[in-house]
């Protein structure tokens, strides 16, 4: 069997260089320095490279122009992202531009709404959009996904017929449960707050119930909120609280941060109280110990499952849409037993 033919990826590491940077260079972007250029240039001579011509192809819209194809990040809020959104973004942006795509965040509000922003996307060209989790479901029904392909990340608010990349919550609740018995902790606590689908929460459910059985003394009840119809805000921290004053367990293992904050404003303190592990996102400032985003491995299943919807021209929704998980990056916390 040959051996495979290198990749973009291979020349930038290979150059010391980003994926993005290394596009820039083999396509004369003006941006990237002559030295950096000059650079790439001799490590993709070493390497043999020759750019995939299938991507090659999409790159071009009009006969001997190039004119990258478009891609929008879906964004239902007014504030623009920040931190791990916005990292995660520019990570995906860095993959677009290294398989000849560009990258743009769409704020929908800023467009007028859903339906007007799936007009205004259509009309700039975009051929197709990511969608974080949506909170609203006006934007689920209403924006005409039709018009584009669509690949979804960590969508659980709604089910929503796209492709989807998401992290192996079984794998993140089974490595973290492990963590916390190896600590030396035999209370532990599993905060899991359900939204309207969640379907995620069954395999963390999953993963509890297989360690719970192997726990001395039975361990800590489970909690699941569950959303009020009335969204009161203090539905969360009060349930939170609750459960946590009758087991007071040694480590708490929640679905996100939010557990952790609702304890935190309830007057509860961590590591004083309790240590907390975090199933998705750590805390910036490293109070919390848990599961990052694996950026790079997130940014490269996100674009190759647009790539592929893109080259085949599958727009809109699919009765057999797929789902692919990512596992994710321990990180250490102040939180955490050592």
């Amino acid at each position: 069997m040959s051996e495979r033919s290198p990749t973009l990826r291979d020349v930038a590491a290979a150059a010391g260089v980003g994926l993005a940077t290394a596009s820039r260079a083999l396509s004369g972007d003006p941006r990237c320095a002559a030295a950096t250029r000059k650079q790439v240039e001799a490590a993709a001579a070493k390497l043999a490279y020759t750019p995939d011509p299938g991507v090659a192809a999409l790159a071009r819209r009009r006969a001997g122009q190039v004119n990258r194809y478009p891609l929008g990040w879906l964004w239902e809020r007014e504030s623009p992202p920040q931190g791990q959104d916005l990292e995660l973004i520019q990570s995906v942006r860095a993959e677009a531009e290294a398989q000849g795509y560009t990258l743009e965040v769409v704020q929908i509000p800023e467009l007028g709404g859903p339906e007007a922003a799936g007009r205004v996307l259509e009309a700039r060209g975009v051929v197709g959009c990511f969608v974080p989790s949506l909170n609203r479901e006006s934007v689920a029904n209403a924006f005409p996904w039709d018009r584009f392909s669509v690949v979804s990340f960590l969508q659980e608010n709604f089910a929503l017929p796209f492709d989807t990349v998401r992290p192996d919550m079984f794998y993140l609740m089974f490595h973290a449960w492990k963590r916390a018995r190896l600590s030396g902790a035999s209370r532990i606590g599993v905060v899991i707050p359900s939204s309207v689908i969640a379907r995620e929460n069954e395999l963390l459910l999953s993963a509890c119930a297989y360690y719970q059985q192997q726990s001395v003394g039975g361990g800590v009840p489970t909690l699941i909120l569950q959303p009020k119809g009335d969204r009161n805000p203090d539905h969360y921290t009060e349930e939170t609280v609750a459960w946590f004053e009758s087991h007071l367990p040694e480590v708490v293992i929640g679905k996100t941060e939010g557990a952790y904050w609702a304890l935190r404003d309830a007057g509860w303190r961590c590591p004083e109280d309790f240590q907390y592990i975090s199933l998705r996102r750590t805390d910036p400032r490293g109070l919390i110990a848990g599961f990052d985003w694996e950026q790079p491995v997130l940014a490269e299943a996100l674009m190759a499952r647009m790539h592929s919807l893109v080259s085949l021209g599958l727009r809109g929704s699919r009765p057999t849409a797929g789902s692919w998980v990512s596992e994710g990056k321990w990180c250490d916390g102040a939180s955490f037993l050592r």
